[in-house]
């Protein structure tokens, strides 16, 4: 059995947006424990049924979903199957980016904590890509990030003045700001992982128990009292929808004195404590390409000779034309 196995994360989502999560545990679990090949009622099967957690007619069913989607190969006559490469899910177009994940023999007992902490992972990356562009030059980025990581740049409650953007695609870039904090709402943590918002939650905090991400949550404060007000709540939730729900009341303590804070819940700040790497480009892929490029040119090339040949024999056929005359002049 392998040790570890890079993933792309492409993959990853691709699987998580068609719901074919079950059958991507079996493929990964399948390039983890064979060699590239292993035969149906063999020992490399039933090591794959015991290290994914199923039965055998469970891990058929999958087999034979994943041969006839082309993510496995499977010879009749021998009963074999066989691992497709990264290679070759690139040539088909499943996924074009090589940031991959590390998934470990541990991280099969908590598939789906691994896959929303990759997910998420991955989209924080691009979080950060966003604001290095919209800085346009990395030197004051990596400044902000580290006073971001710091605390300097912000304070254990944001305030209303320096809120930042629920959702980052949203964020204009006309109106851009270095964002206090990197994090996702549940809307777009739903979208991502393709499932119901009520579950969106559970899935981000289930990742955080298992390791994968951690979770530090937000505030903003809206208004500050000495003493308490049983009005504001009435007054504040008329009309106000789902909004309403992010409502609290708090307290704080400033200049030795107790002050009631009334505080709106924003998302929370995701912190990954996993890594993304680049996958070496395929070698083999990049021949087929050279060699395709080399074909066409060369193609083209007798095209054009031929061309010239066909005109040249079409002109000879007229009693005016002089070959030698033509190339003097």
């Amino acid at each position: 059995m392998k040790k570890s196995l890079q993933i792309p994360v492409e993959l990853i989502q691709n699987a998580v947006q068609k719901g074919t999560i079950p059958e991507f545990k079996v493929f990964i679990g399948a390039k983890m424990v064979s060699s590239g090949a292993f035969r149906a009622k063999g020992p490399e099967f039933f090591a794959l049924c015991r290290f994914v957690g199923q039965e055998p007619r469970t891990i058929n069913k999958h087999l034979h979903y994943l041969v006839q989607h082309d993510w496995l190969g499977h010879k009749e006559s021998t009963q074999t199957y066989y691992d497709r490469s990264w290679e070759h899910f690139h040539y088909t177009k499943r996924f074009t980016s090589r940031k991959s994940v590390n998934f470990q023999e541990r991280d099969m007992a908590t598939f789906r904590e691994f896959i929303t902490g990759s997910l998420l992972t991955w989209q924080l990356e691009k979080y950060k890509y966003y604001c290095l562009k919209n800085e346009k030059k990395k030197k004051v980025f990596n400044i902000k990030l580290q006073e971001q990581q710091k605390g300097r740049l912000i304070r254990s409650v944001a305030y209303k003045s320096r809120a930042t953007y629920q959702d980052a695609s949203t964020a204009p870039t006309a109106d851009y700001t270095f964002p206090e904090y990197f994090g996702f709402s549940n809307h777009r943590i739903a979208e991502l992982l393709n499932c119901k918002y009520t579950q969106a939650c559970n899935r981000k905090h289930e990742a955080e128990k298992a390791g994968y991400i951690a979770t530090f949550q937000k505030f903003m404060v809206l208004e500050e009292f000495l003493k308490p007000d049983y009005n504001v709540r009435s007054w504040y939730y008329k009309g106000r929808g789902d909004t309403a729900k992010k409502y609290r009341f708090t307290t704080d303590i400033q200049h030795g004195k107790t002050v009631i804070c009334f505080v709106q819940q924003l998302h929370d700040e995701i912190v990954s404590t996993m890594t993304l790497k680049r996958i070496p480009y395929f070698q083999n892929h990049k021949a087929k390409v050279k060699r395709a490029r080399f074909l066409a040119s060369s193609t083209s090339a007798q095209q054009n000779r031929g061309f010239f040949k066909v005109d040249n024999q079409h002109l000879s056929s007229f009693p005016f034309f002089d070959e030698k005359s033509c190339l003097s002049f």
